[in-house]
């Protein structure tokens, strides 16, 4: 199993925007210096929710910062770009970051984005596969032509060429069968979420696809709020900090939200789980004990491969979200780590 640190640079309470990148900036350092493999940057627009409207210029900030991670997004709102552009942007990062670039991509969901933008979200799908089939072209071949419905354009160069070939390696973010679906068909490596019964059907209907598709092994991703400590009253004071990020996602999932000013506030949820079965099946809070047992739960029923944390959770203290990161590298990945080597074929008995 691999481990990323996920950022999604938001602030309820509106913090100063150098403020949360140099948060972010920061917990990225440690998290190469702690042996992560990867550090991940979401795209979001309009509100306190997520403050980094331009993921590709952070990553190439951090690559700057930092030696070994890939850097990763997640996701590019695809259906908010022009997919010439949105080529050469792509291979330019990879470029500037010595072809560390893994690339998460994702259709979007917030309604509050796309009226803004001026672009219809329930051609999100239609968009996104046509600009997707554009953007793979311009990364792998040279001279590109296309007449479509939202785009056309005659025979183009584009530049520069990424490092990464044929093009940096594409992640596909989503939730459901149909999601899972898409990625296999394309080839995608997944980022999924949500409950543990949730997962092991995502990941069932994502392999078999892979397979009657033709191809190999993928990554299959899952992103989870993290918190750990030894002190149960830490762990319990965190939990509104996790229900800001899904409070607040749920409602601009649905069109509901509540931005005031650009400031995102959290409202509950209908239907919400009960803080108990959210804790047990969808939160990775607790000690290292617990969390290590959630996550071979995770990597066993649901063939979960990488796991990326969101250890700065909702309005948690930098402190405090990088004490929970440093724990979880100290006392949760060298073990899981270890026991997969004593595990693997060929290893010692």
């Amino acid at each position: 199993m691999k481990f990323g640190a996920f950022f999604l640079n938001q602030s309820p309470e509106m913090r100063p925007s150098d403020e949360v990148f140099g948060r972010s900036i920061e917990m990225a350092v440690a998290a190469d210096q702690l042996g992560f493999d990867s550090v991940w940057l979401a795209e979001h627009h309009f509100s306190s929710y997520g403050y980094c409207s331009h993921p590709l210029l952070m990553a190439v900030k951090i690559a700057e910062r930092t030696k070994n991670v890939r850097i990763g997004i997640a996701v590019m709102v695809i259906p908010f770009f022009h997919p010439l552009r949105l080529a050469e942007d792509i291979a330019m990062a990879d470029q500037l970051m010595d072809g560390r670039l893994d690339l998460g991509i994702g259709r979007g969901y917030q309604p509050f984005e796309f009226d803004r933008f001026g672009v219809p979200i329930e051609e999100n799908m239609e968009r996104f596969n046509e600009i997707m089939d554009i953007v793979t072209r311009c990364l792998s071949e040279d001279g590109v032509s296309y007449q479509g419905k939202y785009f056309q354009f005659p025979t183009t160069h584009t530049f520069p060429r990424p490092i990464q070939k044929p093009h940096p390696p594409f992640w596909h973010a989503g939730s459901s069968t149909t999601s899972m679906k898409l990625s296999a068909e394309r080839g995608y490596h997944c980022i999924s979420s949500g409950p543990l019964e949730q997962l092991k059907e995502n990941s069932t209907v994502y392999n078999q696809a892979l397979a009657s598709h033709g191809w190999g092994p993928r990554e299959f991703a899952i992103l989870r709020h993290t918190f750990l400590s030894y002190d149960p009253e830490e762990i319990d004071k965190q939990y509104d900090n996790a229900m800001y990020v899904r409070r607040t996602a749920g409602h601009l999932r649905a069109g509901t939200e509540k931005v005031i000013n650009g400031r995102a506030f959290p409202q509950p949820l209908p239907d919400e789980a009960s803080r108990e079965e959210f804790l047990e099946t969808t939160l990775l809070m607790g000690n290292p004990e617990e969390c290590l047992e959630k996550i071979e739960r995770f990597r066993d029923q649901a063939n979960v491969t990488y796991l990326l944390c969101q250890f700065d959770i909702g309005g948690l203290e930098t402190d405090k979200a990088m004490a929970s990161m440093e724990l979880f590298a100290r006392e949760v990945m060298p073990r899981l780590r270890e026991a997969e080597k004593a595990e693997a074929p060929g290893a010692a008995s």
